[in-house]
């Protein structure tokens, strides 16, 4: 299952441990893309959006859990 993200991030936003190339396994694991974001702390707008959307993310992993 293919799964499209769309980012928008503030200008100084750097990204680290990306692989974005070819996927990655960690600790064994099914391969997936990844990348992780350094997002300054100035940047508000644009760490309450990642936040909200970890919620977001968060709360359907609950829901499709308890089914």
């Amino acid at each position: 299952m293919s799964q499209q993200t769309k980012v928008v991030t503030g200008i100084n936003t750097r990204l680290s441990y990306a692989n974005v190339w070819e996927p990655k396994s960690i600790n064994g694991g099914k391969e997936k893309y990844s990348v992780s974001l350094i997002i300054p702390k100035s940047d508000k707008p644009t760490i309450t959006a990642a936040a909200e959307r970890q919620i977001l993310l968060f709360s359907k992993s609950i829901l499709r859990q308890m089914r």
